[in-house]
């Protein structure tokens, strides 16, 4: 059953948001949708450029790959917030800013989150992130205090990050927290300079994720700092 007083733009993948929306620091507030589709969000799939804006007082509820902002995310966001007022529900994949974030498409370089602030509550199965559930790009100069609940594979920042090339961290029950977390580079993926002050529960939990062990076959490349948590 479906309830939307909201329709995502660029439902469509094939027409996809592929412009700019400036928002100027404008508030859009009142967007209420409990559906069981896929690809929820202000944007249902992004390949251009969102930034400036300001979400508050929403209900937004999916099946799989739900954001506040975006449900799909193959463009950028910038600068974009998300206050305490606003719950985003979903299966997998679900973000406080974005569901999930892909590799490029079309004439834009990388997909990449930056400066965005997420206080959401985020609900969901797996992959379930205070910015970003499930991660291929980048995403730096975010802050997360954003309440995360999530089965398996969740986080402060991303639920997921994962990489073509070298592979993926999840928040998985026997992590451990750290106050300092890794700086995560996986070839595109990287997470740099963000700061996790998220509320967690549920189990699947970790600051900023789980980072694979190493195999001989799949060898992972990481380096430590500038991501920081404060419990």
């Amino acid at each position: 059953m479906s309830e939307c007083e909201w329709d995502p733009a660029g439902y469509v993948y094939d027409l996809r948001f592929r412009g700019t929306f400036d928002g100027q620091n404008h508030v859009i507030s009142g967007i209420n949708c409990s559906t069981n589709e896929d690809y929820q969000g202000l944007f249902a799939y992004n390949g251009g450029t969102i930034k400036n804006v300001k979400l508050t007082n929403s209900q937004i509820k999916g099946a799989n790959t739900v954001g506040a902002i975006v449900g799909d995310n193959r463009g950028h966001i910038f600068d974009c917030v998300v206050d305490s007022t606003v719950t985003v529900t979903g299966n997998n994949e679900v973000g406080g800013i974005a569901g999930t974030q892909c590799m490029k498409v079309e004439n834009v370089d990388d997909a990449e989150i930056g400066g965005c602030y997420s206080a959401a509550t985020v609900t969901g199965e797996n992959h379930v992130g205070g910015i970003i559930g499930l991660q291929h790009d980048a995403v730096a100069g975010c802050l997360s205090r954003a309440k995360v609940n999530g089965v398996r594979a969740s986080g402060g920042i991303t639920g997921v990050l994962e990489s073509s090339r070298q592979g993926w961290i999840s928040g998985f029950p026997e992590d451990e927290r750290e106050d300092r977390t890794y700086n995560i580079d996986f070839g595109r993926a990287t997470l740099r300079y963000n700061v996790s002050m998220a509320q967690m529960s549920g189990s699947g939990k970790s600051t900023l994720g789980y980072r694979e062990p190493d195999t001989p076959e799949a060898p992972r490349e990481y380096g430590i700092n500038d991501n920081y948590c404060a419990y």
